[in-house]
């Protein structure tokens, strides 16, 4: 038995965690109580939840924020109530104010421990825990700065476990917070507490999904891009928790991660159509569909840079050969690793909540996991470039000061992140390392 813990964090995290076990839920055939509505023997509900005594189960994850209204919204008061233990709701009288300082230096001081200590009994009562999966946004200072004080803290107490971020980053075209590029350059140089960094945009997202909403007359929200979200995010975890799969997912990391500093992927899953659209019933035509730039889930321009690696996942009855995807595909590949790239079914079709039936249930579905150089050389390098402008002027250096930081790290922040910027475009060019 493998378990699996979550750890919600900000405002962000806690919705996006909420779309995932409604979505888990749904799939595993658990009620909104905990109860199984039949005989699941076919699902391996322990892999995400805890069962009690009575047979009920509950999710493996902690919420945390520096205020409650999300949590109340969500959580403890949301239409899951009686699903999530409360005891493993966390939060305090005041939230960050948009400041990473604030988050990691403040807040914290008041919801850390009480974190912390949540986590250690939910992992020493698992058999074999070994994959923590951190939820969170990094353009507010609650999940951006709370979430590094967290994970520092974890990774003293828990280095061999392995964490997983799925992080939603600031839009490239512009956001509502203007300290967004600080939190985010300061969160991103904290990077070494994760094997795996998911990278996801509003903004790609409600474009992808948004040509459905339209032909529903429904207008994108954050609901259906967390929904979105909660479809990878089960996609991933679909090999251990339904047990016709036949695939594992342990080579994942080795796949997708040639570097450790090099550990930003990309998600696509296909088809995110109309209910009214034809099934793709051609494993071929699926990875077509994945390739395009449009179903990326972050920033993304296929013409600038390769792939490093790439990960692909089934869903449904498919059968797939991996040197179908050699000829087409290796010169999207970097030079020196034209066959990068790996892939796992699992059996089990997804299906959409009830309340998003407007999205088609698909017979065979695939999800693309992808390290591609552009992720960082695009995404980072446009938050950097912001970053820089306002540092240069010393623009509100002072309110992050004022929460306890020193100046320096915001220099220190700044050169991890070219250093990393001049390391992957190295790589992606081919050129060995020294030349």
């Amino acid at each position: 038995m493998r378990e699996i813990v979550s750890l919600n964090v900000g405002q962000a995290g806690i919705q996006i965690g909420h779309a995932l076990w409604s979505q888990m839920i749904s799939e595993e055939e658990i009620a909104k109580n905990g109860v199984p509505e039949k005989n699941t023997s076919m699902y391996d509900h322990t892999a995400f939840f805890s069962e009690s005594s009575s047979g009920r189960f509950s999710p493996r994850a902690v919420f945390v924020d520096g205020e409650a209204q999300a949590i109340n919204q969500s959580i403890t008061g949301g239409d899951l109530k009686n699903l999530f233990q409360p005891e493993f709701a966390i939060s305090s009288y005041g939230d960050a104010s948009n400041c990473f300082a604030r988050g990691k230096f403040n807040v914290s001081k008041r919801v850390t421990g009480d974190t912390i200590l949540a986590l250690r009994r939910m992992i020493e009562q698992c058999e074999s825990v070994n994959q923590m999966i951190v939820t969170h946004g990094i353009a507010g200072g609650t999940g951006s700065g709370l979430t590094s004080t967290i994970m520092f803290a974890l990774t003293d107490m828990y280095a061999h476990l392995d964490s997983h971020s799925h992080c939603v980053f600031p839009s490239t075209a512009g956001g509502t917070t203007i300290v967004a590029p600080y939190n985010a350059i300061l969160s991103l140089s904290d990077s070494q507490y994760y094997s795996l960094r998911y990278v996801y945009q509003n903004e790609n997202i409600l474009e992808n999904i948004n040509p459905v909403l339209q032909a529903q007359g429904i207008s994108g929200t954050f609901a259906h891009i967390n929904h979105a979200i909660s479809v990878v995010n089960s996609t991933i975890s679909s090999p251990r928790r339904f047990a016709s799969s036949s695939s594992s997912l342990d080579c994942l990391e080795t796949v997708l991660v040639p570097f450790p500093d090099v550990n930003f992927v990309m998600c696509s899953f296909v088809p995110f159509v109309h209910s009214t659209f034809k099934s793709v019933e051609s494993e071929k035509a699926l990875v077509a569909l994945a390739f395009r730039e449009v179903t990326e889930m972050c920033a993304f321009n296929p013409t600038e840079g390769k792939y490093l690696s790439a990960f692909l996942i089934f869903r449904g009855f498919c059968k797939y050969h991996d040197q179908h995807f050699y000829g087409e595909y290796a010169e999207e590949f970097a030079s020196w690793n034209p066959k990068g790239f790996n892939f796992a079914i699992s059996n089990n079709s997804l299906e959409h909540r009830r309340e998003y039936n407007y999205f088609k249930n698909p017979n065979k579905g695939l999800l693309k996991i992808s390290n591609h150089s552009h992720v960082i050389e695009n995404t980072c390098a446009v938050l950097l470039e912001k970053y820089n402008r306002l540092y240069d002027r010393r623009a509100y250096v002072s309110w992050f000061i004022t929460e306890g930081m020193e100046e320096g790290e915001f220099s220190e922040a700044r050169e991890t992140m070219e250093n990393l910027l001049g390391f992957i475009k190295e790589k992606s060019a081919g050129i060995p390392r020294g030349e």
